[in-house]
């Protein structure tokens, strides 16, 4: 499950395992324009 790796903090997608760890670093997940991105989808109800 995600929430088992993961958790929102704002827009950013926090790390707790590891595994996610390198989940986020490889699929650079909280790169500036991805971060941008879910903020506009979480402002509008779409995230």
């Amino acid at each position: 499950m995600w929430q088992e790796h993961f958790q929102l903090d704002g827009a950013i997608i926090q790390p707790l395992t590891p595994e996610a760890r390198v989940t986020v670093k490889i699929l650079q997940l909280n790169n500036e324009q991805r971060v941008e991105e879910r903020e506009r989808l979480i402002a509008l109800g779409l995230y």
